[in-house]
């Protein structure tokens, strides 16, 4: 019987070592050097927003400035969508001239916005998005109380559309008699021209019997622009004409052509923890310039997981001339909890 050689033991170790070890590395070699010198070695996962960010396999993910980076080599070719729309494959990203023989695929920094684009960006997808939140808050004593109200929104965008649906409902009362109830649902669509401008079409319904209100329904198309679209930081500003008719329980019924402007803002003040909103909209009457409706919806989202959360918000509504007996002006405080993806 031939014995097997320590040598041939140590060279078996060696061979694991090697595969086990030194070519699950060769996933990562993509390189990141920067304008400072340094070069930084992992796989290049996504550039958006002004950052990059690289896989490392001893620091985990890193997010680097794209105005920092001069060089990026990827081992493989990797998609990149540029300011001109133009989806294409490189291995390399530079920030300048690139004096190399044989580098072909080249593609200077300034001209890229998105490295491995999210799919509804390529246009080769559907980025889904949703919440739903609940409140509910109940005092017992010689004057009980009972308060409870959701909220909820649906979003899908393609690359050049968007569509968003969205509802609420408060429902609250004292002593056993309610106090107060009111509904509100929108529909809308947005389509893209450029990256920035839109078209867009809504319609919004609205029930609040304590202000008199059987059904509100206000319709409408406008041209939008988009300033930033991100998870991070969203704002949007619309102007457009609308059809408003206004249904009363008791008060006479009318119903007018009207300007409309919205707003809607979003940003993290702390990173995937603390999201600051903003949304309003205001209608003005071309018939009757004082005959004008407002509202806005202002608060905080703090993510408790990163599908959990709880959101503290203002809801204000304005009408000057409001139905008979009612007031003008109408402030919501709500507290809720929620589900979003």
């Amino acid at each position: 019987m031939q014995t097997v050689s320590p040598y041939s033991h140590a060279v078996l170790i060696c061979f694991f070592i090697f595969f086990f070890l030194v070519l699950p590395g060769q996933g990562m070699a993509d390189e990141v050097h920067l304008k400072n010198g340094d070069r930084i070695t992992g796989r290049v996962l996504k550039k958006e927003n002004g950052t990059v960010s690289l896989e490392t396999a001893y620091a985990g993910t890193l997010t680097i400035q794209w105005q920092d980076v001069a060089r990026i080599t990827t081992e493989s070719p990797i998609e990149v969508y540029l300011h001109n729309e133009t989806l294409t494959v490189t291995s390399v990203i530079a920030a300048g001239p690139v004096a190399e023989e044989g580098v072909e695929d080249v593609i200077q920094a300034s001209e890229i916005k998105y490295i491995n684009p999210p799919p509804y960006i390529s246009g080769k997808g559907i980025l889904w998005s949703g919440r739903l939140n609940a409140g509910y808050v109940a005092n017992e004593g010689n004057s009980p109380k009972e308060r409870l109200n959701f909220d909820g929104q649906l979003g899908a965008r393609t690359k050049n559309k968007r569509y968003t649906l969205s509802a609420s409902y408060l429902f609250a009362t004292e002593a056993g008699v309610k106090t107060e109830e009111k509904s509100r649902g929108t529909g809308k669509i947005d389509h893209f021209f450029t990256t920035k401008w839109y078209g867009t079409a809504h319609v919004l319904l609205e029930k609040n019997r304590f202000q008199d209100i059987n059904l509100r329904t206000i319709t409408g198309a406008g041209l939008g622009y988009q300033f930033w679209e991100s998870k991070n930081l969203n704002l949007f500003v619309e102007s457009g004409l609308d059809y408003v008719v206004e249904d009363y329980i008791v008060s006479p019924d009318k119903e007018y052509p009207a300007f409309r402007w919205a707003l809607s803002f979003d940003k993290f003040l702390i990173a995937d923890r603390l999201q600051s909103f903003h949304n309003h909209q205001l209608n003005v009457s071309l018939e009757n310039s004082k005959d004008l409706l407002f509202s806005s919806q202002t608060g905080l989202r703090m993510l408790l997981t990163s599908n959990f959360n709880t959101t503290a918000e203002i809801d204000y509504d304005y009408d000057n001339q409001p139905a008979d007996d009612t007031k003008k002006s109408d402030t919501t405080y709500k507290l809720s909890v929620g589900y979003s993806w």
